[in-house]
């Protein structure tokens, strides 16, 4: 991955997408994924990393509803 693009990527707050770009970039490429299936992975790539990055975070929360 280019320095402009991983620049993008930080810039847009998509760590979870730069993180697994390479990775697939390379499936799409030998699986002959057409550029909507492609879209789908990064994007459920982002939103699994930042599902993770909440569930720590909600659970050191205290509870305010009891």
């Amino acid at each position: 991955m280019n320095e402009r693009l991983l620049s993008m990527l930080r810039e847009l707050r998509l760590s979870g997408l730069a993180q697994s770009l390479d990775v697939r970039l390379q499936e799409a490429a030998g699986h002959q994924l057409n550029h909507a299936e492609f879209l789908e992975l990064i994007l459920q790539d982002e939103i699994l990393v930042r599902q993770e990055r909440q569930s720590p975070a909600a659970s050191k929360r205290p509870c305010s509803a009891r």
